[in-house]
């Protein structure tokens, strides 16, 4: 018996796409994994809308900041698998099916009646971290 245990977070991740940045910010990113996605606008992601279909995985953002303070460039994965936090109190995550976005930099289960065949599959759940690995495409 083996002790390989799978851990897809990343595979496949590479290239990364530059993006305008509506709110992301440094904590969301490298301390906190709120980092879901969706296109707010041109060439420009943001992680404020619920029930939206989740574009990607913020992995970076920059260090030159808007007058808010807000970074003004970010770094998204688009393809390949990405964890995510999930929201408990959004509607349930399931394996093999979609997440939309709760608005806060989470995922959730897809709300009754949105179809979203194909888009961002769950592969894995870990309830512990309240994780989720999601095929993006």
């Amino acid at each position: 018996m083996s002790d390989l245990k799978p851990d897809n977070n990343g595979v496949g991740m590479h290239p990364t796409l530059s993006m305008n940045n509506r709110d992301f910010m440094p904590s969301d990113v490298d301390d906190n994994n709120l980092t879901a996605c969706h296109v707010v606008g041109n060439n420009q992601v943001g992680k404020r809308g619920v029930g939206e279909l989740v574009f990607g995985k913020v992995v970076a953002v920059s260090c030159e900041v808007d007058d808010n303070g807000t970074p003004v460039v970010c770094s998204v994965q688009a393809r390949g698998v990405a964890r995510f936090k999930y929201d408990p109190a959004f509607p349930e995550v399931c394996l093999g099916e979609s997440v939309e976005t709760t608005g806060d930099g989470r995922v959730g289960g897809v709300h009754s009646g949105a179809v979203r065949a194909g888009k961002n599959t769950v592969i894995a759940i870990n309830q512990s971290t309240e994780t989720v690995d999601v095929w993006l495409g």
